[in-house]
């Protein structure tokens, strides 16, 4: 069962990540727990307003419950 210092702590990471994320839109990235994008994801829906665009926030799995996590221009790559 989880502590709510435990659960304080995920979430004050996801503040942390989201700001390092915003950071560096598109570039930044980093690996996260399952316990930690669970906490990013339900916080931002999956999406983030950043620098006048809007990015998708990708991951990937890595194993063993850990994720790679980046930032993606909404739109990239479609011919308009």
């Amino acid at each position: 069962m989880k502590t709510k210092s435990s659960t304080s702590a995920v979430e004050a990471f996801a503040e942390l990540f989201l700001s390092f994320l915003a950071s560096m839109p598109g570039l930044a990235h980093g690996s996260v727990t399952r316990e930690q994008l669970r906490e990013i994801m339900l916080r931002t829906d999956g999406e983030l307003i950043l620098a006048g665009g809007i990015y998708d926030i990708t991951q990937r799995s890595l194993g063993a419950g850990v994720y790679s996590v980046s930032t993606k221009l909404r739109g990239r790559g479609v011919e308009s």
